[in-house]
């Protein structure tokens, strides 16, 4: 199998993925290869990425866990296409052998032998509203993704906020939709009011 995508959208996912995490299938960017499309996901367990890329691939069944390490993917940056060539053969239970090319470099490698966490069970149908409170690093992950996806200097990310449970993101694309998970607000002190030593 073989196909060709924009690197932005690669370049972009890669900022919602583990890195150097203990869980193994966090530290890379899942595929899910389907007849009409691909399915590219990316998390860090605290927020997450996921890219619809229309593709016409003749298979009869999904193929799931193509879990193609960071390792592999550090030199795709933000301009021009990548070519992902992921083999046929399977070893042991999901390993397969792939390659990535971009920008006249080939590199192979292996894919994460193990399944990819059910990353459909946290993306919420719906969204309640209830105020959130959220880790700035993450909020500055979706802002520097919104501009690679977008070809932007400005960043404009919608949250939809969700309480205590995941918020739904997007990137003013379609095709993507992500999730960040709040901070605690029993750890976030007191209310915020306007100090005294402004008086």
């Amino acid at each position: 199998m073989e196909f060709t995508i924009e690197s932005k959208i690669i370049s972009a996912l890669k900022l919602f993925a583990g890195q150097k995490d203990v869980r193994p299938t966090l530290n890379g960017l899942n595929l899910e290869i389907h007849s009409d499309k691909v399915i590219l996901v990316a998390t860090s367990g605290h927020m997450l990425g996921c890219y619809r890329y229309e593709y016409t691939q003749d298979i009869t069944e999904p193929i799931k866990n193509v879990i193609i390490p960071n390792d592999l993917l550090k030199h795709v940056k933000t301009e021009g296409n990548v070519t992902l060539i992921i083999s046929d053969e399977v070893n042991n239970l999901y390993e397969r052998s792939v390659t990535v090319i971009y920008n006249g470099l080939s590199i192979t490698g292996k894919s994460i032998d193990m399944m990819y966490p059910d990353y459909r069970r946290v993306i919420p149908n719906s969204t309640s509203n209830e105020i959130s409170h959220f880790n700035a690093d993450y909020l500055a992950a979706i802002g520097k993704a919104y501009k690679i996806l977008n070809d932007t200097k400005y960043a404009l990310a919608r949250i939809e906020h969700n309480g205590n449970n995941g918020a739904l993101f997007n990137l003013g694309n379609d095709n993507f939709i992500g999730v960040i998970m709040p901070v605690r607000t029993d750890k976030m002190g007191d209310k915020l009011t306007r100090p005294s030593w402004l008086d």
